[in-house]
């Protein structure tokens, strides 16, 4: 038998050495690092050597990354090749050829949030909730939203096989949907009534809040005394336009969230910094549990500062930070580096674990204490009024 000689000596072993040498020269005399380290680069060599199949050793070096993420246990944390950058940067512009879904990941599968109204998903009836799982025949469990992305896009007219999850139906079942160009609207608005403005707030990208504010001084041309902001399937966006929405209604000065980290200059906190629009005119925020990230910045800053009534159901609790770092190539590392507080102290982040509480707690819309607002810790707005941390925005009423 041949054994096929080996791609990593001794360049790239040293190379790994070199890099990882300087890092564990950080480590304070971690001599257990070191030798976890040394473990690494002898199971790299013995894998390219040995196994029986021959791997690409760049595939060997995703595997490796992948696998070091995955292990975080944070779906938000990933490496994004430069074709995943490119759909991220795509996804804040509002045109794309896809499908019209949002999507993210909810424990091992991946979850629709989402569908966009005159989209193929929602010409075939796509429903947020379900769960896609398997594009094409293959299996999309345990794949994080930025893999599913690269997946669900492609060429206008080309079709794609799905197979969904839905609750309620006792079996998965196939859907071919026939990708096209989405134009995304991201702001819509109208009167809902007489004296009553409704705007419509789908995902918070470049511009949201310049829309929003745009929307409400045509609403209040048309004679609006109240509004009503639809953040519901709402998934976020841009950390930014959520603070700069805030801005809208909160009077100059006003906390609108912080971002608390172990590293330093990853602490921050955000106020707003314009006049706000006449605070006699009442506000109410709709949310669900797929109002997420931006969406929950919105609802808690306003909900802290007695501004608006917050109501649906608990939202997603999405409340974490990513940082882009650049690295070679073109590819990025997406880290989750921060988490974000509302005004009166309560941590938007959910842990994973409590998803499926939360699911659940949607269909509790009788307005008596469940289980998760009476053990959650309590906060209080300005005002002195009771709201509750644990995760997500609790709505003020059901």
């Amino acid at each position: 038998m041949q054994i096929k000689k080996s791609f990593w000596a001794p360049g790239v072993i040293g190379l790994i050495a070199v890099i990882s040498g300087g890092w564990l020269l950080q480590q304070g005399g971690q001599g257990n690092v070191y030798t976890q380290n040394k473990v690494f680069t002898d199971v790299l060599r013995t894998v390219s050597d040995r196994y029986v199949e021959e791997i690409d050793p760049a595939e060997l070096y995703d595997m490796a990354i992948d696998g070091l993420l995955q292990q975080l246990g944070d779906p938000h944390s990933t490496l994004l090749r430069p074709a995943d950058y490119a759909d991220l940067r795509l996804s804040t512009t509002g045109n794309y050829g896809g499908l019209g879904i949002r999507i993210d990941q909810n424990g091992e599968w991946i979850t629709v949030v989402q569908t966009l109204p005159n989209t193929p998903a929602e010409r075939v009836g796509l429903r947020p909730g379900d769960r896609l799982i398997e594009v094409d025949g293959e299996s999309m469990r345990g794949w994080n939203a930025d893999k599913a992305v690269s997946a669900l896009r492609g060429p206008k007219g080309s079709a794609i096989d799905l197979m969904i999850m839905r609750i309620g139906v006792p079996e998965p079942f196939p859907v071919t949907i026939e990708r096209d160009e989405i134009h995304v609207v991201y702001v819509t608005a109208f009167m809902y009534e007489p004296r009553i403005g409704y705007i419509r707030h789908q995902q918070f990208s470049a511009n949201s809040a310049d829309e929003i504010r745009a929307a409400i001084a045509a609403l209040g041309e048309e004679g609006m005394e109240g509004l009503i902001l639809d953040l519901r399937g709402n998934p976020g966006g841009l950390l930014e336009e959520g603070v700069a929405v805030s801005d809208i209604f909160l009077k100059s000065g006003s906390e609108v969230v912080e971002t608390r980290s172990r590293v330093p200059d990853q602490n921050d906190t955000f106020f707003a910094e314009h006049k706000p629009i006449d605070a006699d005119v009442p506000v109410i925020v709709l949310v669900d549990y797929f109002s997420a990230s931006a969406s929950e910045i919105v609802a808690g800053a306003l909900q802290d500062h007695d501004r608006a009534l917050v109501v649906g159901t608990t939202t997603y609790g999405k409340g974490s930070v990513q940082t882009l770092y650049p690295l070679p190539g073109g590819n990025f590392l997406k880290l989750t580096t921060a988490k974000w507080y509302t005004p009166s102290g309560r941590s938007i982040q959910r842990e994973q674990g409590d998803q499926d509480v939360t699911v659940i707690a949607m269909d509790d819309v009788s307005g008596e204490p469940n289980e998760m607002s009476a053990s959650a810790e309590v906060f209080y707005t300005t005002s002195g009024r009771e709201v509750y941390g644990g995760g997500g925005i609790n709505p003020d009423l059901l």
